[in-house]
């Protein structure tokens, strides 16, 4: 098989066979024309010899790129697989606070509505009455602290998960930028969906999944 480093040599060979001869049409008082026709040749030799190196080298250079972009295609998947976690985490994360938040509310409530219910002196509540109220109190109360305590132990896992997607996020748009550079020209890509469904709760607000985003796999 002739390779194009073959094909460049015997260019190469046939320019300095030119150059020789221009040099013996010169010594032997050629006619401008004559040395005229000959450089115009040696153009064209040359211009062939650098198309040549230059498409091989453009060969070369596709065939590198291309291995990164098939190197590069089971990275963009483990960090889809990734995000796609880090996003649920946070998803699940935003649904299980406002559960938590919208029952400390709706006992806060039972406590408000309870203490605008403690009998006044003037009513003369059996004493019976007051104990009762007063052990309700203290039950509503202990459910509010409970409550209270729940939400806070959930938010202090906030900072964390937020971390992890946002660098997850990262992670992954950036090796879908470079996929996209690498990609060879007319590969068409694989779209994938991510995530357009899950939304993040007013926590993590700052932090918004990009629909959109696509590899070839």
């Amino acid at each position: 098989m002739i390779e194009a480093l073959d094909v460049a040599d015997k260019l190469a060979q046939t320019l300095k066979t030119l150059s020789i001869e221009r040099a013996a049409l010169v010594a032997a008082d050629a006619s401008s024309e004559e040395i005229a026709e000959q450089d115009e040749l040696a153009k064209d030799v040359k211009a062939a010899l650098d198309l040549i190196a230059s498409r091989a080298s453009q060969r070369r250079e596709e065939k590198e790129k291309r291995a990164k972009w098939e190197a590069l295609l089971p990275e963009c998947s483990t960090a889809k697989e990734e995000y796609e976690a880090a996003a649920l985490a946070a998803k699940k994360f935003n649904e299980d606070l406002f559960v938590l938040e919208d029952a400390l509310a709706r006992a806060q409530k039972r406590l408000s509505q309870h203490l605008n219910e403690e009998p006044e002196p003037t009513d003369y509540a059996p004493a019976k009455t007051i104990r009762r109220w007063n052990m309700e109190k203290h039950r509503l109360e202990e459910e509010v602290e409970q409550r209270r305590k729940s939400v806070l132990e959930l938010r202090q896992k906030q900072s964390e998960i937020g971390s992890k997607f946002q660098a997850a996020k990262q992670k992954f748009e950036q090796l879908v930028w470079r996929e996209r550079q690498l990609r060879p020209t007319g590969q068409q890509p694989k779209v994938v969906a991510l995530l357009e469904g899950v939304r993040l709760g007013p926590e993590l607000s700052g932090v918004k999944l990009e629909p959109g985003l696509s590899f070839v796999r």
